[in-house]
């Protein structure tokens, strides 16, 4: 009986140690694709502490520009371009509220993406 307690007793430490490693319950992203409009604006996520954002504009012909907004205040907390053939990324750290990714006179194609994970 007492092995059979010890080894429950595992099992409760060791399910403990995996739901702490566990991914945040407001682990969030989204995704846009450039249309014949040349613009595209994410959803709105909540940040963890930070955003990651990836806009792929590989095989495309003309550049392609980025921001990315706060969407409460509309304050910008980062923006760019990402040059014809190439994907751009990065992370903007110390952040709360919620963040949209939105780009910008981009060719058809273009993808772009944020997360807080």
């Amino acid at each position: 009986m007492l092995s059979v307690l010890k080894k429950a007793g595992l099992v409760v430490v060791l399910a403990a140690a995996a739901a702490s490693t566990a991914t945040p319950a407001s682990a969030a992203s989204s995704r846009c694709v450039v249309g014949s409009s040349g613009n595209c604006t994410t959803a709105a996520i909540p940040a963890e502490q930070f955003i990651d954002y990836f806009v792929d504009n590989r095989l495309r012909p003309t550049a392609c520009s980025y921001q990315l907004r706060e969407v409460s205040s509309g304050v910008l907390v980062g923006r760019g371009t990402a040059d014809p053939g190439v994907a751009a990324r990065g992370r903007v750290t110390g952040l709360s509220g919620r963040y949209q990714l939105e780009l910008r006179r981009c060719s058809a194609g273009a993808v772009g993406v944020i997360d807080n994970e």
